[in-house]
């Protein structure tokens, strides 16, 4: 089992710097698929204490990645799908990034480098872990699972149909909530 892990496939393209600017579709799933963020009751999603900690968190995370603006998200009891946009960033001649925050002025953010659609998830996934399990003394309990599911989304039309299957994600739950094409489009 061990090795099986180890030699896991990715799922992203090879080939693909996914710090470049672009649109990107994701899906993050709970740790064995546990229905732990809450339920859908009357086509909503209703979360509990954990749901709360994910759903108050993942607006925020343009506070901590200059390049990031967030688009359609959706949590549901056992996964989030999302857009994230990532935008250029302009980088001095030693390779740098040009220290500056959203508006122009004032403080730097944290992170002014060129970042991945990976450190992004990353930083989302392990701040929320840290926030829930200190909400409910577990340290070390798995959230979320080891991966991610994404797409670049690669035009307009594309972008569209990712918002209305992420709008109506509810809506579908009691018909896919057993299904893996609830995960992913």
């Amino acid at each position: 089992m061990k090795n099986e892990i180890q030699h896991r496939k990715s799922t992203r393209l090879k080939e693909y710097d996914y710090s470049n600017a672009g649109y990107y579709f994701v899906t993050i799933c709970s740790a064995q698929m546990k229905h732990q963020f809450g339920e859908i009751r009357y086509n909503k999603m209703i979360f509990n204490n954990t749901g709360n900690i994910i759903n108050n968190f993942w607006p925020k995370i343009p506070e901590h990645f200059n390049n990031v603006e967030l688009d359609y998200y959706q949590l549901m009891p056992n996964h989030l799908h999302g857009i994230i946009i990532i935008d250029s960033i302009d980088i001095v001649g030693d390779g740098s990034p040009v220290p500056k925050s959203k508006s122009g002025e004032g403080e730097p953010f944290p992170y002014e480098k060129k970042n991945s659609l990976c450190d992004i998830i990353g930083y989302f996934k392990y701040q929320t872990t840290k926030a829930i399990n200190n909400l409910y003394n577990t340290p070390r309990n798995k959230i979320w699972q080891r991966s991610f599911y994404d797409r670049i989304i690669r035009n307009e039309k594309e972008l569209y149909s990712i918002r209305k299957y992420i709008q109506q994600n509810p809506l579908k739950w009691e018909i896919e909530k057993n299904t893996s094409e609830n995960l992913m489009m």
